[in-house]
């Protein structure tokens, strides 16, 4: 059996509105804690005035940046990172989840169940083995065809291991 290897599409859009959100948000707070002299913050039935609602709304300004950095950590990681999913003669080799830089090799005899999964617009290929489970999306392949040409190559394969 000849090796079949996908490399996965890198989809930055969900980084970059990500990085526009908390961007835009820290924006939004850091400007109504210096324009407002004495800011209210109703919060789970309370209210907190003064230094208390000035603090906390400098900690989401914290945390929407935070969230932008990490967006763009993302962004930037798709040009790093090159993910594939790989057959070999022997072994499935694919990250375990999308997003993930760590590569995991499974042996077609250690998988115990291939399913379809249907979240959203996307259809999922979950490969469940010994060790976990590893989920191809078939919106990070290059076309439908890769992830149906992936679909049966893998369940042609998984039965041969279980034969032998």
């Amino acid at each position: 059996m000849p090796d079949l290897t996908f490399t996965y599409s890198n989809r930055p859009f969900s980084a970059i509105i990500t990085i526009v959100i908390g961007l835009a948000l820290a924006a939004v707070f850091a400007w109504f804690a210096i324009a407002e002299d004495n800011p209210e913050f109703d919060l789970f039935g309370g209210t907190l005035t003064g230094w208390q609602a000035t603090t906390l709304i400098w900690l989401i300004v914290a945390l929407m940046l935070v969230i932008a950095g990490l967006g763009l950590r993302i962004l930037i990681g798709f040009r790093r990172n090159v993910r594939e999913v790989s057959l070999g003669p022997t072994a499935l080799r694919a990250p375990k989840v999308p997003l993930s830089r760590r590569m995991v090799t499974v042996p077609y005899e250690q998988i115990t169940d291939i399913a379809r999964q249907r979240i959203f617009r996307d259809t999922i290929l979950v490969i469940s083995h010994t060790g976990g489970e590893i989920r191809i999306p078939r919106l990070y392949l290059p076309s439908a065809d890769a992830f149906t040409q992936i679909e049966s190559e893998l369940m042609t394969r998984w039965a041969a291991a279980r034969r032998t």
